[in-house]
């Protein structure tokens, strides 16, 4: 049984994730989809949140799960067998960072990563333009599943200037 491993902060999640996960699953029997935390983000949602998120945003899919990942990905999938990461890149700067990673992830825990890229309409789709977005009371909905559009303006209606 092919299993793969989807991660990302999701921060909210969008419609380019949620493409990223059905490619991913697509390719074998089980995902599963970690959500992460980057030291270096901000994140809107806390994980728990972003996990319930994305099980709403990907309920449609058999075969995928979703949890919270802390430690290093790499070998949290390894342990799973997973086959390979799965990460998707919008743009040559995604690609360039993805690959570094790919390199260290193969490294240190010895596990490929397979590297897709976003369907063409949602190249230009991010979680921080899409939060950004949302402060602004813009609608958000062409960019995410209706469950994060509804969490989206639950939580930034009060932004608004």
């Amino acid at each position: 049984m092919a299993l793969f491993v989807v991660v990302g902060t999701f921060d909210p999640p969008t419609l380019g994730h949620v493409a990223l996960v059905e490619a991913a699953r697509a390719m074998g029997e089980r995902v599963v989809v970690f959500v992460a935390n980057n030291a270096a983000k901000h994140p809107l949602f806390d994980a728990r949140s972003r996990c319930e998120l994305m099980r709403a945003s990907l309920s449609h899919l058999d075969g995928v799960d979703v949890e919270i990942v802390t430690g290093l990905v790499a070998a949290r999938a390894r342990d799973l067998g997973a086959h390979a990461l799965v990460k998707g890149v919008r743009d040559a700067t995604d690609v360039s960072y993805e690959i570094a990673q790919a390199d260290i992830n193969r490294d240190i825990a010895h596990i490929e990563t397979i590297l897709l890229p976003a369907p063409p309409h949602l190249r230009a789709v991010s979680s921080s333009l899409v939060k950004e977005l949302a402060r602004l009371g813009a609608d958000v909905s062409p960019y995410v599943p209706d469950p994060v559009a509804r969490a989206l303006a639950d939580c930034c209606q009060g932004e608004q200037s």
